[in-house]
């Protein structure tokens, strides 16, 4: 029987994937250390410790690592930046803090991130990070209190060449803090130009409420972000209007919380995806002038307008008609204005009448009020008697 180590080296990294625990895997062996590493460091959580009287964070350390071992940084493609609440870590030396305060300089970052170098910011240390990864694909980044200093780094940006981690990066997840003064420097003048980032394709917004701001426009131009989230967000519709409006070609839109959304019109040739909470000022049937839709997840309200007294066979023609031909996958969500109404019944007749309009759908779900009831038990044994899956 062939040993592992004698197999070609694509395989052996196919199943060292699989099998999990790199960093174990890098101590068997020499040829395991070879493969297993650019796997361990792929992904890379930059994390806090608890220790007794004190909280450290691993950048530093990090950052030491990928200096003192060059190649490793070439191995990077996520960082994961686990700091919900960034503080100012003092564990390191102060003599390495100095250190990197020259190498910040020496990278032109301005002097307020190298001022917060000095004192430990986990934020500063992460934009000093970002001057030695070559290349990178994710980059989850959540701001504390001393988001202040992404407002100048970001003004740097706009006068000289990006570092070439940002220059590659496809997915960003941005959670600035929950409460003081960043929250609409944040969302004015740090999203927008993080949404022009050359390769950006998928943009993660996680935020509580914001109250209205009045400013100028924040931002000119066309960004190529194609997928577009916002998650415990109430944004408000000048900042929203400007994203969608500017992004180009949307193709996925999610946003949990109210909004009005007449902008997403603009996205009729675009839009694949859709998935909403609460919307306002939406007229309904407009999502029959979307052409490639394939995924909608939207409530009774959004789709069908107030529920005056139609019949039953009225409401499902309504229904048939607002949705788009191309369509796959339907979540529609029973909100407290049909929460009355018979739409399991229109939703029934729907789905027995879909083939004349609606041949490509294959999955959908009806939730809401009613869940559990006898009404919902009864359209979901008619769907999969229509060769319909139900969606978890």
């Amino acid at each position: 029987m062939s040993k592992i180590t004698t197999l070609p080296n694509e395989l052996t990294t196919d199943i060292l994937k699989l099998a999990g625990k790199p960093f174990i895997l890098t101590q068997v062996c020499w040829l395991f250390n070879q493969i297993a590493t650019p796997i361990l460091y792929r992904s890379v959580l930059l994390h806090i410790t608890y220790k007794i009287g004190s909280i450290q964070s691993n950048i530093m350390h990090f950052i030491r690592t990928i200096t003192d071992r060059p190649i490793l940084k070439n191995y990077v493609r996520h960082l994961i930046y686990n700091l919900y609440y960034p503080f100012h870590d003092t564990s390191s030396p102060r003599c390495y803090r100095r250190g990197a305060v020259v190498e910040a300089a020496s990278h032109g970052l301005p002097w307020v991130i190298q001022e917060a170098l000095i004192d430990g910011s986990t934020t500063s240390m992460l934009l000093l990070l970002l001057c030695y990864i070559p290349r990178i694909q994710g980059l989850p980044v959540f701001f504390g209190r001393d988001a202040y200093m992404i407002g100048p780094y970001l003004q740097t940006l706009a006068t000289r060449t990006l570092p070439s981690a940002l220059q590659s990066v496809r997915s960003m997840k941005l959670s600035p803090p929950s409460q003081g003064p960043w929250n609409l420097e944040i969302l004015y003048r740090i999203i927008p130009p993080f949404c022009r980032l050359p390769s950006l394709q998928h943009l993660s917004y996680v935020h509580e409420s914001v109250k209205h701001y009045d400013a100028d426009d924040p931002s000119s131009g066309v960004f190529y972000t194609e997928y577009i989230e916002f998650h415990s967000s109430e944004i408000y519709d000048d900042i929203l209007t400007h994203l969608v409006a500017m992004s180009y070609p949307l193709r996925s839109f999610v946003c949990e919380i109210r909004w009005t959304a007449g902008t997403l019109r603009r996205c009729t040739l675009t839009l694949e995806h859709f998935e909403v909470g609460h919307v306002k000022y939406w007229s309904s049937g407009v999502f029959a002038h979307f052409v490639h839709i394939t995924y909608i997840k939207a409530s009774t309200t959004l789709l069908l307008g107030s529920p005056d007294e139609f019949s039953t066979d009225i409401v499902a023609a309504r229904l048939n008609l607002c949705l788009p031909v191309s369509l796959i996958s339907l979540c529609l969500r029973i909100d407290e204005a049909w929460k009355h109404t018979r739409i399991f019944e229109a939703a029934e007749r729907l789905v027995r009448n879909r083939h004349d309009r609606l041949k490509d759908l294959q999955e959908i779900k009806v939730y809401g009020y009613g869940d559990g009831s006898r009404e919902q038990r009864q359209f979901e044994s008619i769907c999969k008697d229509e060769g319909l899956l139900i969606i978890d």
